[in-house]
């Protein structure tokens, strides 16, 4: 797709090609995401219609999509057999997922979950480690409330302090 601009005092306009974010995945897997904007490669491809039969035939290990999208999928009798992990894609703060939602998600697909910060042109902003102990920042995220304290994974980058309460799973008698 391109971008039509218009110059001031020049006869024919300019196409300037729109570029794609490359998915920065936590996992090396084949990967469907149901979302524009992103460049396809050997390994990932884009769905933007949502999960389909062609979506089926790509036959993804790991599927990345906004979180209406995975409740949708969830619900689903017939719902994808995914085989690595889900990739939540937030585009906001408000809607990261709450700890109900993500042991929902992992209970119907059997597989982790790993959510991704992104902004309007899906460049991460910040994304979950594979120690799940919140999202490490990789650029913006100014005015977040930030975590100072060292992550399991080793990673020494700030992570996104989550504004929810955090269940303690525990048995209560």
């Amino acid at each position: 797709m391109q971008v039509r601009i218009r110059i001031p005092g020049c006869v024919a306009p300019y196409f300037r090609p729109r570029i794609r974010a490359v998915f920065q995945a936590p996992l090396e897997a084949r990967t469907a995401i149901l979302v524009r904007g992103f460049a396809p490669s050997r390994r990932v491809r884009i769905y933007p219609e949502g999960w389909s039969e062609r979506t089926s035939r790509f036959a993804p290990e790991m599927l990345a999509a906004r979180i209406a999208q995975l409740r949708e999928l969830a619900c689903q009798i017939d719902r994808p057999s995914i085989s690595h992990a889900l990739v939540v894609l937030c585009y906001d703060s408000a809607s990261f997922l709450l700890p109900e939602e993500r042991d929902r998600l992992w209970r119907a697909f059997g597989v982790p979950i790993f959510e991704q910060y992104l902004d309007k042109w899906n460049e991460v902003l910040a994304a979950e480690c594979v120690a799940h102990a919140g999202l490490h920042v990789k650029r913006g995220c100014e005015g977040l409330p930030l975590d100072v304290t060292p992550c399991p994974c080793g990673d020494p980058a700030l992570r996104l302090r989550s504004t929810r309460p955090r269940l303690l799973r525990a048995a209560v008698a």
